[in-house]
């Protein structure tokens, strides 16, 4: 199995609580979009979790997170795939 960073969707939950209105915003993307993204419905680019990521006001590395990816799991060849 090989180590992988994504994005710490429960930590950016926890982190936008209150505020996706203000931030999506200041993004200029609709609210309903920025929580999509936040749930995984949607891609974030890395322009997004940059710009995310200095409106919270942390360094990019803060909103990912290691995980291990087994090769051989179907679901998440699926979304590596997707996400590629």
């Amino acid at each position: 199995m090989r180590k992988e960073l994504v994005l710490d969707t429960k930590k950016i939950k926890t982190m936008t609580w209150g505020k996706q209105q203000e931030m999506a915003a200041k993004m200029g993307i609709a609210k309903g979009s920025l929580s999509r993204k936040i749930n995984g419905l949607q891609i974030f680019d890395i322009k997004e979790i940059n710009f995310l990521a200095s409106i919270i006001g942390v360094d990019t590395i803060e909103l990912m997170k290691q995980v291990y990816i087994d090769p051989d799991d179907e679901i998440k060849k699926a979304a590596l795939k997707a996400a590629a």
